[in-house]
């Protein structure tokens, strides 16, 4: 698995209040902290 996330903010991922939303082929949507994200799996 690769890393995407920078060390302080893999660590606010890791202890924060997360809740994954969706997850497909296209990306992954989640909240965290009570604000919403999306993650793009697309590769240009």
């Amino acid at each position: 698995m690769i890393n995407l996330l920078f060390p302080n903010h893999h660590k606010e991922f890791d202890l924060g209040c997360r809740e994954e939303v969706v997850k497909d082929h296209m990306g992954v949507a989640f909240k965290l902290n009570c604000k919403a994200y999306f993650i793009s799996l697309a590769i240009e």
